[in-house]
């Protein structure tokens, strides 16, 4: 294998771990975004079984205060019906009693019923609350490990970025554009060996004066189909 190839492989090599620590690092905030959006729907939930639950409750009291208007209203019927001397209008309060009375009953049902239901989301807020906190410290463990990542991979890709710069001034100039402009194009890879006679860039059938001007490495050889520059490696 011809110093050439050689050198380019191993910029090409240091090409891709750059390549991959950037990605990681651009991929970080979509985790902590992610992250963030999560437990930002289940802070949401949460607040929603709040707002069902005070509802709940809402509605009860005012059940509790129809109630108390009735029977108060009955009150009034009782002390009417003691005040008047005539059988029609102590018929009629007593009628207007037992229609309230029964008010009261259907409301109690009611209210009950509500109770029974205010205690059910009392319990489910309890129960996404703690959720919600087992999942805040798994989110809070998560940044933590997202940010010494990041830490980690900037340091990596510092130190990657420098090993580039020394390869790239192992390569020439002319061959060192030619090779920036393939990979710009292809966006893997720009040099990519023969094997069986096959570019194994884009899988195209090397011509055989190809693969003999390959094998003679004595000029970089580019692929007739994909334009990679492509190497002849020992089957």
């Amino acid at each position: 294998m011809s110093e050439v190839i050689e050198s380019l492989l191993i910029l090409q090599d240091r090409d891709q771990r750059v390549t991959r620590l950037t990605s990681e690092l651009q991929h970080i905030p979509i985790e902590e975004a992610s992250l963030a959006k999560k437990l930002a729907a289940q802070s949401v939930r949460l607040e929603q079984l709040k707002t069902d639950a005070r509802k709940v409750e809402t509605d009860r009291k005012k059940l509790e205060l129809d109630v108390k208007t009735k029977q108060d209203l009955i009150a009034k019927y009782k002390t009417q019906q003691q005040q008047t001397r005539k059988n029609d209008e102590f018929a009629a309060l007593n009628h207007e009693i037992e229609r309230a009375e029964k008010e009261i009953n259907d409301t109690e049902d009611i209210e009950l019923d509500l109770m029974a239901k205010y205690e059910q989301a009392t319990k489910a807020v309890a129960v996404e609350e703690a959720a919600l906190k087992t999942f805040q410290d798994k989110v809070a463990l998560s940044r933590a490990e997202l940010s010494k990542k990041k830490a980690l991979l900037e340091t990596e890709l510092t130190k990657a970025k420098e090993l580039l710069v020394q390869a790239e001034g192992k390569v020439d100039e002319a061959t060192l554009r030619r090779y920036r402009r393939i990979l710009v194009s292809k966006k893997d890879v720009a040099i990519v060996p023969i094997v069986h006679g096959v570019c194994t860039g884009c899988h195209y059938k090397l011509t055989a004066t190809s693969v003999s001007h390959a094998k003679a490495m004595q000029e970089l050889v580019a692929c007739d189909n994909c334009g990679r520059i492509v190497y002849w490696q020992t089957e």
